[in-house]
Order: structure tokens, then C-alpha cells, then sequence
């Protein structure tokens, strides 16, 4: 109870933190991970995104193949970066930017009230704000909720914990989403 009622006041006194054994948005931990599975382009691809999305006062993370590559565990050739950011951010990038918005909720499984595809690099980039998932007729929201800080070049960039990718996989429910979550429970 003692540790519950330090970290309630520890919140209060600094603010929203993003998890890593507590540690802020602002001051990530640098953990020494290898990558194998991501190229030099995909890599230069994060570190300018992250820059950009740095810049703003909210969160934001990567998800998808991308963060599990971020994670150490390659599974396939990644073709993008997907990324879940908050409302209030996609409205500053529309401000600063005014990228084209390609939500159209067309789909039957993804929905999204803000789309962006910025040019960042090599690797083609999906910025997605009010990001929910259709499970048994609800539409349920993903939030950038649980993550933790790794660094890409001289960037922060952002990932779901282990545990929460894989939730989000296993809620995407596609064959590809249930192996990726599977690999992130039981890494061979």
C-alpha cells in the first residue's frame, strides 16, 4: 500500500508518465537493444518521425511489425511504421503540417477519425489518431497507454510494453496479428 500511495504522489508531483520502471517521457532509458530485423532506411524513417513527434507535448507510440522489430523480435520484413497518437496530437500536426486526413472508416475492421501519411523517409509512415478496433459488433478504442522509451539514432521513440503489444495484436485479431502476439509471449 506504502509503494501504491509513493507512486500516486510521485504522479501528481511530475505529471503523466510513460512506464519504464517510472521513468518519464522526458528522460528514457536507453536500453542497448539490437534490431537485427530493421534496415537503415526504417531506422532513419523513426528517428526523423520521432523527432517530429517529440516535439509535442503528447503521446504517441509505434505499433505494429515495427514495434515488434523494436522489441527484438523479427518475424518478417517490415513494410511500414504504424503509429497511435492522441486526438490532440493529430490536431497540432494538422495545424504545423496540414497533412491530408485519409481516415475514411471504410473499413470493416479499423476505424480511425485522423489518417496522416507523412513523408518521413524511406519507409512509408501511418499516423493514427482515434484508432479503434471492431471486436464482437463494439468498436473499442487503442490508447498509447503502457509503454516504454527506446532510442532510435538520438530519438526516443516509443512501444507498447511487451504484454499491451500483444493485447492489441490478439484484438486485432487477424492471423498475422495472433502470430505477432504469440512470438511477443513465447520468443523462440
Amino acid at each position: 500500500m506504502e509503494l501504491f500511495e509513493t507512486n500516486k504522489r510521485l504522479k501528481s508531483a511530475v505529471g503523466p508518465l510513460r512506464t519504464f520502471i517510472g521513468v518519464s517521457r522526458s528522460s528514457p532509458i536507453r536500453p542497448k537493444m539490437t534490431v537485427p530485423s530493421m534496415s537503415h532506411e526504417f531506422a532513419d524513417t523513426l528517428e526523423r518521425m520521432a523527432a517530429c513527434l517529440n516535439k509535442l507535448d503528447e503521446e504517441w507510440m509505434v505499433f505494429g511489425g515495427a514495434a515488434l522489430a523494436l522489441h527484438g523480435i523479427a518475424s518478417h520484413t517490415l513494410k511500414d511504421i504504424d503509429v497511435i497518437l492522441t486526438d490532440a496530437a493529430a490536431v497540432q500536426l494538422n495545424r504545423m503540417f496540414s497533412w491530408e486526413n485519409h481516415a475514411d472508416w471504410n473499413s470493416d475492421r479499423f476505424r480511425s477519425d485522423f489518417l496522416f501519411r507523412p513523408d518521413f523517409g524511406a519507409a512509408p509512415v501511418e499516423l493514427l489518431a482515434g484508432f479503434k478496433v471492431k471486436k464482437d459488433e463494439c468498436w473499442i478504442s487503442v490508447d498509447c497507454s503502457d509503454t516504454v522509451s527506446v532510442v532510435v539514432g538520438a530519438q526516443s521513440v516509443f512501444i507498447p510494453t511487451r504484454s499491451r503489444l500483444a493485447s492489441i495484436f490478439r484484438l486485432c485479431g487477424r492471423e498475422k496479428d495472433s502470430h505477432r502476439a504469440r512470438l511477443l509471449l513465447h520468443p523462440q
